[in-house]
């Protein structure tokens, strides 16, 4: 029945009863016919869809997909391609693809009034972009002002956390710096407790038994040398 759908001319399609069509179905058996659909006829079936279905995420991808096919299209008007994005606004996890159509939408209307732009942006949530994309929304700066504005504050307030996190860090070790300097103090103070608890701390406390040893080596040779014996019957 799909395939026979995306056969009919696109003027046939607003016409049809839409209770029977499922747009993820129609997404999975011919992609191409769906993003050559008019905007018009593609809206009238989302709608109906959003109307009848409670779970709409399943087709938000579908609706950014078809806005980046048709962002250059001179036919899609600024309040179709806003009125289409805004419909499954709260149903995308990311909207990183949508993004993507606006940022395709404004390069290739150049002319569009501040206003305009506003518009085309409004369904674009800035803070639920991925990292990424918000540094290439920023440099490009193709959004709206109120949209580049938002995208500034909230990279300020990335950073913001970065120098919290940092100070944090500091702070640790300068704790662990005066632990330290407070072991060292009872090691000078003659507090042989003191010493053997740093060093475990400092993990050398091998290296040192070691060390000592090599010194009792040198410092008391062993008597039974045949050098020792010498000296000792002269």
């Amino acid at each position: 029945m799909l395939r026979c759908l995306c056969r009919l001319p696109k003027n046939a399609w607003s016409g049809l009863s839409l209770g029977f069509i499922l747009i993820p179905d129609l997404h999975e058996v011919a992609p191409e016919a769906v993003y050559t659909l008019d905007i018009t006829t593609f809206q009238h079936i989302v709608s109906f869809y959003l109307h009848k279905h409670e779970d709409v995420s399943t087709i938000a991808n579908l609706v950014d997909d078809y806005l980046n096919k048709n962002a250059a299209n001179d036919v899609v008007s600024v309040a179709q391609f806003q009125g289409l994005a805004d419909s499954v606004r709260h149903a995308r996890s990311v909207d990183d693809n949508l993004y993507f159509a606006i940022d395709m939408y404004l390069q290739t209307h150049p002319s569009l009034a501040e206003w305009e732009k506003e518009k085309i942006c409004q369904s674009l949530n800035c803070q639920n972009l991925t990292s990424e994309v918000q540094n290439h929304a920023t440099k490009r700066r193709v959004l709206s002002l109120r949209a580049i504005v938002e995208l500034y504050s909230l990279n300020n307030q990335e950073l913001k956390h970065e120098v919290q996190e940092n100070k944090r860090r500091i702070s640790a070790l300068e704790n662990t710096v005066d632990n330290l300097s407070k072991e060292v103090e009872k090691l000078g103070s003659g507090k042989s407790k003191g010493w053997t608890s740093l060093s475990k701390k400092l993990g050398f406390n091998k290296n040192l038994q070691v060390c000592t040893t090599s010194q009792d080596a040198v410092h008391n040779p062993n008597p039974m040398r045949r050098d020792n014996l010498d000296s000792s019957e002269q």
